[in-house]
C-alpha cells in the first residue's frame, strides 16, 4: 500500500486506486495528488482488507484484471454504508462486463487504454463536488438536493418519450429526408455531451449544419452571444497597474517566445464565455436552420432519454470543452441534475431578443434547478416550453 497526498484529514478527498500497473496510478496521482489523498493498492485482497476494518474512501478506482470486480462485489453483499461509488478500469470494454457493472450499480467503466481524459474528467467533478456539497453543510446556506433520479420522474421520462416518437414518427421521417436532400451527408449528428454527475455520452440530433462544421468553432468566437467585450491591454507586456506606475511588468510571463504580462494573460482566459452558441452561425444550413426554429432537430434526444442519459426535463448537457470550464466548487452543482432536453434557462429567457441572457446568469439558473426540482417544476417546464419552441433568434 502506498499513500500520496498531504494526510489522511476528513476533510480532504479520498481516492483508493486498485491496480498491478504503475504506469496508469503514476499519471493520476501526478494529476490528482494536490486535490485528494490517494492510496494505490496492488491486489483486491489488500484494498478489501483496508476497507473492511472500517476505513472509508469518497471514491475507489479499481482495475478489473486486478480483481476490481470482487472489491465491488464484496461492498455490495457486506452493505457497507456509507458505500462509496467505484469506477471500474480495464483495457477492453466487453458488453458482459458493462452489464456486470451495472447490475452492482458501479458508476461507470472506462478504458485505460482510450478513456483516460474521461476519467480524469469526472474524478476531477467528484472532487470538486464532495468541496461543493462539505461548503454548503458546513455554511447551511442550501438545501443539498437528492442526488438520485426519482422513480416518478424516470416514469415520466419514458412514457412520454414512448409517446412522442410514435405520435410524430412521420415527422421524424420527413425530417431525415430533408435533411438529406438539403445538404447531403449523415442525418443524424452525435456530439460526446457531459450530463449528470460529469457522466459522458453520445447525445443525438438531426445534422442542422454542414458536415465537419465542428472543426470551425476556434474561428467563430465574435458569433458567440455569451461572449462579452474585451479591453485590450494598454502594453503587451505589462498590466493596466504596472503602466500607470511607469515600471516594468512585475509577473511577465513568456508564451511562444514572447514576454507577455502574466496578470493580463489570466484575466483574458477568464473573460472567455463558458458556453458557445452562436447567432447567425454560416454553418447552418437552410432546412437546418427551419429544424432548429421549431426544435425539431432535438426529437432523436428522446432515444437519449429513453436509454437514460437524459430526462424530459433538466439541465442542458454539455460539450465536454464547455463543461470543463465549469468544473469549480462554485459551478460544479449543476451537474448534480440529470442532462435535460429542456430546462429551467429555456423557458426563463430562451429566444429572448431583449435581455440577452450572461453565462453566469445561465449557470445560476441551472444551480436553481439541481436544488430544488420537483414533479411540479418539471411539470411547469413542460408546459412552458411548448410556448418557447419557435424563438425570436436565430441562434
Amino acid at each position: 500500500m502506498k499513500t500520496y497526498g498531504i494526510s489522511l484529514t476528513k476533510s480532504k478527498f479520498l481516492i483508493v486506486y486498485l491496480d498491478s500497473d504503475t504506469a496508469i496510478p503514476a499519471s493520476f496521482i501526478e494529476t490528482f495528488s494536490p486535490q485528494a489523498t490517494i492510496i494505490c493498492f496492488t491486489s483486491a485482497e489488500m484494498a478489501w482488507s483496508w476497507i473492511q476494518v472500517g476505513n472509508r474512501a469518497d471514491l475507489i478506482i479499481a482495475n478489473v484484471d486486478v480483481g476490481g470486480l470482487s472489491v465491488l462485489e464484496k461492498l455490495r453483499s457486506e452493505k457497507i454504508v456509507p458505500t462509496p461509488p467505484v469506477i471500474l478500469i480495464t483495457k477492453t470494454i466487453t458488453t458482459q462486463l458493462q452489464e456486470k457493472a451495472r447490475r452492482l450499480v458501479a458508476l461507470d467503466v472506462f478504458s485505460i487504454v482510450s478513456d483516460i481524459d474521461k476519467l480524469n474528467l469526472r474524478v476531477d467533478y467528484l472532487i470538486q463536488k464532495a468541496a461543493y456539497l462539505h461548503s454548503a453543510a458546513r455554511w447551511e446556506t442550501v438545501d443539498l438536493p437528492e442526488l438520485t433520479i426519482p422513480i416518478w420522474k424516470r416514469v415520466l421520462d419514458i412514457s412520454v418519450s414512448l409517446a412522442v416518437l410514435i405520435a410524430l414518427s412521420p415527422v421524424l421521417l420527413v425530417a431525415a429526408i430533408l435533411v438529406f436532400i438539403d445538404h447531403p451527408g449523415p442525418v443524424f449528428y452525435s456530439s460526446k455531451r457531459v450530463g449528470k454527475d460529469y457522466k459522458v455520452f453520445d447525445m443525438y440530433k438531426f445534422r442542422s449544419m454542414r458536415p465537419n462544421a465542428d472543426k470551425l468553432i476556434a474561428d467563430m468566437s465574435a458569433h458567440n452571444i455569451y461572449n462579452t467585450a474585451e479591453t485590450a491591454p494598454t502594453d503587451n507586456s505589462r498590466c493596466e497597474n504596472c503602466t500607470r506606475a511607469g515600471i516594468p511588468c512585475q509577473q511577465p510571463l513568456f508564451l511562444k517566445e514572447q514576454l507577455i504580462c502574466e496578470r493580463e494573460y489570466v484575466n483574458a482566459k477568464k473573460a472567455k464565455a463558458m458556453f458557445s452558441k452562436f447567432r447567425n452561425d454560416p454553418r447552418v444550413t437552410p432546412i437546418g436552420a427551419f429544424l432548429r426554429n421549431t426544435s425539431i432537430d432535438e426529437l432523436p434526444q428522446l432515444f437519449n432519454i429513453i436509454r437514460g442519459d437524459m430526462s424530459l426535463v433538466g439541465n442542458r448537457p454539455l460539450p465536454i470543452y464547455e463543461a470543463e470550464r465549469l468544473t469549480t466548487s462554485g459551478h460544479v452543482q449543476r451537474f448534480a441534475a440529470p442532462a435535460g432536453l429542456t430546462g429551467l434557462w429555456q423557458v426563463t429567457k430562451r429566444g429572448k431578443s431583449k435581455g440577452v441572457m450572461s453565462d453566469h446568469e445561465r449557470i445560476q439558473l441551472d444551480i436553481q434547478y439541481a436544488e430544488k426540482f420537483s414533479f411540479r417544476t418539471d411539470m411547469t417546464i413542460m408546459l412552458r416550453t411548448v410556448t418557447a419552441v419557435f424563438q425570436q433568434e436565430n441562434v
